[in-house]
């Protein structure tokens, strides 16, 4: 944030898991771009010496968040695994024309390029705001790059021509760690840290401990194996400070 004299933003994050999500991962903490946050309602313009402020501030966000806190949650009766994904969104809608997936597991646009966009060749990928939502999330493996094809080895995505929305990101798999029985549901089963822990020694003891993203930066959040039946599930949350 630019004025360093005013409080910062922050926002909280929340996704939950089910049977159905195994094989997708949903994102967690989304992208963020700069913006103008309008002024607190009923502030006035600070007065000072030599000149009042000609308005009242507003806070400019230059894009981009810290992710200081959060945790994961079970009510699955067996053991299971929590994954976190760090994602960066490379190639956005507005800027790729006409957006098909074709049956060869291709993604295929008429404007704009996927190389530079920063796509290589062996890039782990996801596609969000697909029009087929069974598209969304899956792991994907970038085998051939063109700049106006993006091809991919994994699950085969379905065919379809996309719309405003859809988007490609690229990922990392950050950590993978265990959520035990009921892990934050019931009396003296602990919640999962989101950030800190043997899987995830990147993260900063406290009272530094926090994952910077900028402006297209992305968590994702899955599960590698399938939960019991619903109602079981796993939640996740996070908080963030934006910048």
């Amino acid at each position: 944030m630019i004025d360093s004299q005013l409080p910062g933003l922050w926002k909280t994050s929340t996704v939950s898991l089910t049977l159905g999500n195994t094989t997708q991962a949903k994102i967690l903490c989304d992208v963020t771009p700069p913006f103008i946050q309008p002024a607190v309602s009923g502030e006035t313009a600070i007065p000072g010496v030599g000149g009042a402020e000609s308005g009242v501030r507003q806070r400019v966000m230059t894009g981009g968040q810290r992710v200081i806190d959060g945790q994961w949650t079970s009510t699955d009766g067996t053991a299971r695994s929590a994954r976190l994904w760090v994602a960066s969104q490379l190639s956005f809608y507005a800027n790729m024309g006409t957006v098909t997936i074709s049956a060869t597991n291709a993604i295929n646009r008429s404007g704009g390029s996927f190389i530079t966009d920063g796509w290589q060749i062996g890039d782990s990928a996801m596609v969000f705001g697909s029009a087929n939502a069974a598209n969304n999330g899956i792991l994907l493996q970038a085998t051939a790059v063109t700049a106006t094809v993006l091809t991919f080895n994994g699950t085969p995505l379905a065919n379809v021509t996309e719309a405003a929305g859809f988007r490609v990101v690229r990922v990392a798999l950050r950590y993978q760690k265990p959520l035990a029985i009921t892990a934050g549901s019931i009396d003296g089963a602990p919640p999962v840290p989101l950030l800190g822990g043997s899987q995830d020694p990147g993260s900063a003891p406290l009272p530094d401990t926090g994952l910077s993203l900028d402006q297209f930066g992305m968590l994702l959040a899955s599960t590698p194996a399938s939960l019991s039946a619903l109602p079981a599930r796993v939640d996740v949350h996070a908080v963030s400070i934006l910048y």
